[in-house]
């Protein structure tokens, strides 16, 4: 049994730095106890909500020895419910993570340059030194675009490669050690990308050679004099010594020697049947259990960047909530035999909340969310969407496999009729080999104007951001 409650992640976008504050450890340990949410302080913003989450693995080595019936209990049973997660993203908290993209993307530009960088206290005094370190920069660019686009360049750059790729070659066919110091070389001069390439490169050429060298050794006929010829004459050739293992045992001469009609009549005498598992277990028998529940998965987008919103407050712009989300998955070797279920209890969106007024006998002042996604047709007994992939279903499946008429839903069935045991009557005959059921029940989709501009406005990068490439 495994328990994990209230795993969190909260993102501050305007909290201090304790680091850059002249704390003694005492004042420390007290600006931080006092940041913990508990009572009437406010909560955090929240990236990822306290979840809750309970995972049970039980092991059964002998389920030939269960009570009172043998094999009623799987090998291997894996039980996982999460009860909630939660997800939240606020107009701050976005532009927290844009300024973050921004500072790695300045960091990797400024790794190029760096050698250039002069080493100074403070830029006060020193305007010289930084324009030809700007100037420096450039310059950098300059020759570096020059110098990749030179035919002279190219060559070099590919002979490098090639080369690499030769002593690599080497080193895998040799004993280690050979190239070690003309490998170092090289590496010093290639990047990662074009070394991990001539790698790969150099290793499909080497199994490569190796394939056609043991084609020909097989064949070439053996050589021969001709005093060696002639005493072997009349004498059946002997396998070399190095293809021991590649000899036929009797078996396989069994095998090869006998018809197929032959091959059926042992089969049916001694009950044999090819592709056929070993009977071990039971055909019904379940050897392996797993089980995921989500009891419900949220995801808050809020705007906490408005100017006329109290200190700490945040409006939702947009909720969405998943709601019994279930996946099993269930295994039966003795058959070859998969059974795998997922089903979504609910779906719903919310989009930016109305003043109520006095309609519907609301408050004066009430807002209330606008229903963007509804799950439509779904209450306690039914779900919004199933789906059911099952292999070697056993012979007593249940029939009712047809489209519902019951509730507005669109369903689908697949089958395929390939016998998996042969054609073997004896057996008990299953419905199908495999087996697809989708069933979705209605979706009601609206659109509002005023939460897909909000939403956008929320979303939209700051107009300080200068990103030169995705990081």
């Amino acid at each position: 049994l495994l328990a994990l409650e209230g795993l969190g992640v909260y993102w501050e976008a305007d909290a201090e730095l304790l680091s850059e504050a002249a704390l003694s450890r005492a004042e420390l340990c007290t600006r931080m106890h006092s940041a913990i949410p508990r009572g009437d302080r406010p909560l955090p913003h929240y990236a990822l909500l306290p979840l809750s989450l309970t995972a049970r693995l039980q092991l059964n080595p002998r389920p030939e020895l269960d009570a009172p019936h043998p094999f009623t209990t799987p090998k291997l049973s894996l039980s996982i419910t999460l009860h909630h997660l939660g997800l939240g993203l606020s107009r701050r908290q976005y532009c927290g993570a844009m300024a973050l993209v921004e500072s790695l993307d300045r960091m990797r530009v400024a790794a190029l340059y760096r050698h250039h960088r002069p080493i100074l206290p403070t830029r006060a005094g020193h305007a010289a030194l930084l324009w030809r370190y700007a100037y420096m920069c450039q310059l950098d660019s300059i020759r570096r675009v020059r110098r990749n686009w030179s035919w002279t360049h190219m060559k070099t750059h590919r002979a490098t490669c090639r080369a690499y790729m030769a002593a690599y070659k080497t080193t895998l066919t040799s004993p280690p050690g050979n190239n070690r110091d003309k490998l170092e070389e090289f590496e010093r001069q290639l990047d990662l990308f074009n070394l991990s390439l001539m790698r790969r490169q150099a290793k499909v050429e080497v199994e490569r050679e190796g394939r056609l060298k043991k084609k020909q050794q097989q064949e070439a006929p053996p050589n021969r004099g001709w005093f060696g010829g002639w005493m072997s004459w009349g004498t059946k050739p002997t396998a070399p010594q190095g293809d021991a293992e590649n000899q036929p045992t009797t078996v396989t001469q069994l095998a090869e020697q006998l018809s197929a009609e032959e091959k059926a009549e042992l089969y049916a005498a001694i009950g044999h049947s090819e592709g056929a598992l070993p009977p071990s277990l039971p055909l019904t028998y379940h050897d392996l259990r797993v089980n995921f529940l989500l009891s419900s998965l949220t995801f808050c987008l809020t705007n906490d960047a408005e100017d006329d919103l109290p200190s700490g407050a945040a409006q939702t712009l947009l909720r969405a909530e998943v709601a019994a989300l279930r996946m099993n998955t269930a295994v039966r070797s003795a058959a070859a035999a998969v059974r795998f279920e997922c089903s979504l209890g609910s779906f719903i969106i919310d989009g930016v909340g109305c003043d109520a007024g006095d309609d519907g006998g609301k408050k004066p002042g009430e807002v209330l969310p606008y229903r963007l996604v509804d799950s439509l047709e779904v209450n306690s007994t039914t779900d919004l969407v199933e789906f059911l992939y099952e292999r070697n279903p056993l012979p007593d499946a249940p029939s009712d496999l047809q489209p519902s008429d019951e509730l507005p839903s669109a369903d689908i069935l697949m089958s395929t009729g390939s016998r998996p045991d042969g054609g073997d009557t004896a057996a008990p005959r299953a419905p199908c080999d495999e087996r697809i059921i989708l069933r979705a029940r209605p979706l009601q989709l609206v659109y509002h104007a005023t939460t897909c501009v909000r939403v956008m406005t929320v979303l939209a990068p700051p107009r300080t951001l200068s990103l030169q490439q995705c990081v």
